[in-house]
Protein backbone atom coordinates (compact mmCIF):
# COMPACT_ATOMS: atom_id res chain seq x y z
CA UNK A 1 0.00 0.00 0.00
CA UNK A 2 1.06 3.47 -0.54
CA UNK A 3 0.49 6.42 1.31
CA UNK A 4 2.04 10.16 0.65
CA UNK A 5 2.22 12.57 3.19
CA UNK A 6 0.89 16.21 2.19
CA UNK A 7 3.62 17.82 4.37
CA UNK A 8 6.91 16.89 2.53
CA UNK A 9 8.07 14.57 0.12
CA UNK A 10 7.33 11.45 2.24
CA UNK A 11 5.78 8.09 0.86
CA UNK A 12 5.36 5.26 2.85
CA UNK A 13 4.89 2.30 1.59
CA UNK A 14 3.62 -0.82 3.38
CA UNK A 15 3.18 -4.70 2.26
CA UNK A 16 0.01 -6.57 3.58
CA UNK A 17 -0.62 -10.03 2.38
CA UNK A 18 -3.78 -10.67 -0.27
CA UNK A 19 -4.74 -13.50 2.80
CA UNK A 20 -5.13 -11.26 5.39
CA UNK A 21 -6.86 -8.43 3.05
CA UNK A 22 -9.05 -10.54 1.59
CA UNK A 23 -10.05 -12.54 5.06
CA UNK A 24 -12.64 -10.19 5.49
CA UNK A 25 -13.84 -9.92 2.01
CA UNK A 26 -14.27 -14.20 2.55
CA UNK A 27 -15.82 -13.62 5.89
CA UNK A 28 -18.55 -11.74 4.10
CA UNK A 29 -19.04 -13.80 1.57
CA UNK A 30 -19.56 -16.65 3.43
CA UNK A 31 -21.84 -14.88 5.55
CA UNK A 32 -23.84 -14.08 2.52
CA UNK A 33 -23.75 -17.41 1.23
CA UNK A 34 -24.77 -18.33 4.43
CA UNK A 35 -27.33 -15.58 4.80
CA UNK A 36 -28.74 -16.86 1.15
CA UNK A 37 -28.89 -20.20 1.85
CA UNK A 38 -30.97 -19.35 5.02
CA UNK A 39 -33.26 -17.61 3.05
CA UNK A 40 -33.55 -19.59 -0.25
CA UNK A 41 -34.71 -22.12 2.22
CA UNK A 42 -37.20 -20.41 4.35
CA UNK A 43 -38.67 -19.80 0.36
CA UNK A 44 -38.70 -23.08 -0.37
CA UNK A 45 -40.00 -24.21 2.81
CA UNK A 46 -43.08 -21.62 2.66
CA UNK A 47 -43.33 -22.21 -1.49
CA UNK A 48 -44.18 -26.09 -0.10
CA UNK A 49 -46.19 -25.41 2.57
CA UNK A 50 -48.27 -22.55 0.69
CA UNK A 51 -48.17 -25.13 -2.58
CA UNK A 52 -49.24 -28.28 -0.59
CA UNK A 53 -52.25 -26.48 0.54
CA UNK A 54 -53.32 -25.11 -2.93
CA UNK A 55 -52.49 -28.68 -4.01
CA UNK A 56 -54.83 -30.39 -1.75
CA UNK A 57 -57.75 -27.93 -1.76
CA UNK A 58 -57.66 -28.27 -5.71
CA UNK A 59 -57.14 -32.28 -4.62
CA UNK A 60 -60.38 -32.05 -2.42
CA UNK A 61 -62.54 -29.78 -5.65
CA UNK A 62 -60.68 -32.68 -7.87
CA UNK A 63 -62.60 -35.16 -5.50
CA UNK A 64 -65.81 -33.64 -5.20
CA UNK A 65 -66.43 -33.26 -8.85
CA UNK A 66 -65.72 -36.70 -9.23
CA UNK A 67 -67.89 -37.78 -6.76
CA UNK A 68 -70.72 -35.55 -8.54
CA UNK A 69 -69.78 -36.65 -11.57
CA UNK A 70 -70.15 -40.64 -10.60
CA UNK A 71 -73.42 -39.36 -8.88
CA UNK A 72 -72.80 -39.42 -5.00
CA UNK A 73 -74.59 -36.12 -4.53
CA UNK A 74 -74.16 -35.96 -0.70
CA UNK A 75 -72.34 -32.90 0.51
CA UNK A 76 -69.20 -34.06 3.05
CA UNK A 77 -67.64 -31.48 5.17
CA UNK A 78 -64.46 -30.90 3.40
CA UNK A 79 -64.12 -27.35 3.41
CA UNK A 80 -60.79 -25.40 4.03
CA UNK A 81 -59.98 -23.64 6.68
CA UNK A 82 -58.48 -20.75 4.37
CA UNK A 83 -60.46 -18.01 2.32
CA UNK A 84 -58.96 -18.24 -0.92
CA UNK A 85 -59.83 -19.46 -4.96
CA UNK A 86 -59.51 -23.00 -3.62
CA UNK A 87 -62.53 -22.44 -0.78
CA UNK A 88 -64.80 -20.60 -2.78
CA UNK A 89 -64.50 -23.71 -5.61
CA UNK A 90 -65.17 -26.39 -2.83
CA UNK A 91 -68.14 -24.10 -1.43
CA UNK A 92 -69.44 -23.73 -5.05
CA UNK A 93 -69.06 -27.68 -5.99
CA UNK A 94 -71.11 -28.33 -2.45
CA UNK A 95 -74.09 -25.79 -3.21
CA UNK A 96 -74.36 -27.24 -6.94
CA UNK A 97 -74.62 -30.56 -5.37
CA UNK A 98 -76.68 -29.88 -2.49
CA UNK A 99 -78.51 -27.86 -5.52
CA UNK A 100 -78.40 -31.09 -8.27
CA UNK A 101 -79.73 -33.33 -5.22
CA UNK A 102 -82.54 -31.41 -4.46
CA UNK A 103 -83.27 -31.42 -8.37
CA UNK A 104 -82.51 -35.29 -8.26
CA UNK A 105 -85.30 -35.28 -4.98
CA UNK A 106 -87.76 -33.32 -6.68
CA UNK A 107 -87.66 -35.09 -10.07
CA UNK A 108 -87.93 -38.70 -8.24
CA UNK A 109 -91.01 -37.40 -5.77
CA UNK A 110 -92.66 -36.35 -9.43
CA UNK A 111 -91.65 -39.68 -11.16
CA UNK A 112 -93.40 -41.49 -7.89
CA UNK A 113 -96.06 -39.41 -8.09
CA UNK A 114 -96.53 -39.93 -11.89
CA UNK A 115 -96.63 -43.40 -11.27
CA UNK A 116 -99.09 -43.52 -8.76
CA UNK A 117 -101.43 -41.29 -11.27
CA UNK A 118 -100.84 -43.40 -14.38
CA UNK A 119 -101.48 -46.92 -12.04
CA UNK A 120 -104.68 -44.74 -10.85
CA UNK A 121 -105.67 -43.74 -14.72
CA UNK A 122 -105.26 -47.13 -15.62
CA UNK A 123 -107.18 -48.69 -12.61
CA UNK A 124 -109.88 -45.89 -14.29
CA UNK A 125 -109.47 -47.08 -17.87
CA UNK A 126 -110.09 -50.90 -16.65
CA UNK A 127 -113.35 -49.36 -14.26
CA UNK A 128 -114.60 -47.72 -17.50
CA UNK A 129 -113.88 -50.64 -19.64
CA UNK A 130 -116.10 -52.87 -17.69
CA UNK A 131 -118.78 -49.91 -17.38
CA UNK A 132 -118.78 -49.72 -21.06
CA UNK A 133 -119.20 -53.27 -21.73
CA UNK A 134 -122.51 -53.13 -19.64
CA UNK A 135 -123.62 -50.16 -21.28
CA UNK A 136 -123.40 -52.25 -24.66
CA UNK A 137 -125.10 -54.65 -23.11
CA UNK A 138 -127.52 -52.69 -21.55
CA UNK A 139 -127.92 -50.92 -25.28
CA UNK A 140 -128.52 -54.44 -26.81
CA UNK A 141 -130.93 -55.25 -24.31
CA UNK A 142 -132.65 -51.62 -24.33
CA UNK A 143 -133.11 -52.57 -28.46
CA UNK A 144 -134.48 -55.99 -28.12
CA UNK A 145 -137.28 -54.35 -25.47
CA UNK A 146 -137.61 -51.38 -28.06
CA UNK A 147 -138.22 -53.76 -31.14
CA UNK A 148 -140.48 -56.10 -29.00
CA UNK A 149 -142.54 -53.43 -27.93
CA UNK A 150 -142.49 -51.76 -31.55
CA UNK A 151 -143.86 -55.50 -32.21
CA UNK A 152 -146.52 -55.75 -30.26
CA UNK A 153 -147.64 -52.17 -30.93
CA UNK A 154 -147.93 -53.17 -34.56
CA UNK A 155 -150.03 -56.17 -33.14
CA UNK A 156 -151.67 -53.93 -30.78
CA UNK A 157 -152.79 -51.69 -33.83
CA UNK A 158 -153.92 -54.56 -35.67
CA UNK A 159 -155.67 -56.15 -32.98
CA UNK A 160 -157.57 -52.25 -32.31
CA UNK A 161 -158.27 -52.35 -35.87
CA UNK A 162 -160.00 -55.54 -35.91
CA UNK A 163 -161.60 -53.97 -32.59
CA UNK A 164 -163.20 -51.01 -34.67
CA UNK A 165 -164.53 -53.68 -37.44
CA UNK A 166 -165.96 -55.28 -35.03
CA UNK A 167 -167.50 -52.58 -32.93
CA UNK A 168 -168.67 -50.99 -36.51
CA UNK A 169 -170.16 -54.33 -37.39
CA UNK A 170 -171.94 -54.64 -34.24
CA UNK A 171 -173.41 -51.57 -34.35
CA UNK A 172 -174.42 -52.00 -37.75
CA UNK A 173 -176.23 -55.20 -36.30
CA UNK A 174 -178.00 -53.37 -33.16
CA UNK A 175 -178.93 -50.70 -35.59
CA UNK A 176 -180.39 -53.14 -37.84
CA UNK A 177 -181.93 -55.24 -34.56
CA UNK A 178 -183.69 -52.40 -33.17
CA UNK A 179 -184.81 -50.94 -36.69
CA UNK A 180 -188.72 -51.47 -36.76
CA UNK A 181 -188.71 -54.46 -39.84
CA UNK A 182 -186.09 -56.36 -37.55
CA UNK A 183 -188.89 -55.95 -34.66
CA UNK A 184 -191.93 -57.26 -36.65
CA UNK A 185 -189.83 -59.60 -38.38
CA UNK A 186 -188.62 -60.79 -35.28
CA UNK A 187 -192.09 -61.03 -33.44
CA UNK A 188 -193.70 -62.64 -36.16
CA UNK A 189 -190.95 -65.46 -35.84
Amino acid sequence: MLFRSPVGDWTVVARISEELLMQPVHETLIQVAGASLVGIAVVVALLYFVGNRIARGIQQAAAAAQRVATGDLVCRGECPEDEGEIAELLLAIHRMTSNLHSVVSGVMRASIKLTSTAAELAAAARDQDGTIATFGSSTVQIAAAVQQISATSHELAGTMGDVASTTSRSEEHTSELQSPDHLVCRLLL
